[in-house]
């Protein structure tokens, strides 16, 4: 009986990593800005307009040709920095290159795993699934124990990488692979 129980959670297991993947390869196309302070009046707010903004800011030629969609995404929050409040905005891009045209060109906090002065209007990132993000955020927690990595991120392409040095860098995609890196070093 055990056997079957465990092999049932395994089974289980693999199926939710297969869904993860699917899902996170529907989520390729769009990216989240985050930081984007919220209208008084939700209804007169123009999302595509924000973007234009975005583009602006980076000095990127907006064409509303390349979105698919935009709009406002998860709960709105009290940025601590600016105490104003901010809601994360989605962006469906129609084609890959538009998209890693936008991400290339975001505004960073860090540069080469080192903290850049002064603070962005905004920040770009990958939209994660909720399990990708998750793990990210314990992996990251992680890194604080082992002074051998010098960070951890998602790329491009949504998938999670810890870079040890300056030549490596691992790929994980469960929490198992990811002790399993970290045991090596």
């Amino acid at each position: 009986m055990e056997g079957t129980v465990s092999l049932q959670k395994s089974t289980m297991a693999n199926l939710e990593l297969m869904q993860d993947n699917i899902e996170s390869y529907s989520r390729r196309s769009c990216l989240r800005i985050h930081g984007i302070p919220v209208e008084e009046k939700e209804e007169n707010e123009k999302p595509l307009s924000i973007l234009e903004g975005c583009y602006k800011e980076m000095d990127l030629t907006f064409d509303p040709q390349e979105i698919a969609r935009v709009h406002r995404v998860g709960q709105e929050y009290i940025d601590r920095v600016t105490g104003k409040k901010v809601k994360s905005l989605i962006v469906k891009f129609k084609s890959w290159k538009s998209r890693e045209k936008f991400y290339r060109a975001r505004p960073r906090t860090y540069v080469n795993g080192k903290k850049k002065p002064g603070r962005p209007l905004f920040l770009v990132s990958v939209d994660l699934t909720k399990r990708r993000y998750n793990l990210l955020r314990s992996a990251m927690g992680m890194m604080n124990q082992n002074s051998n990595i010098k960070f951890i991120f998602a790329d491009i392409n949504c998938s999670l990488a810890i870079k040890i040095n300056e030549e490596s860098l691992k790929y994980f995609n469960t929490k198992q692979e990811l002790n399993s890196i970290l045991s090596k070093y």
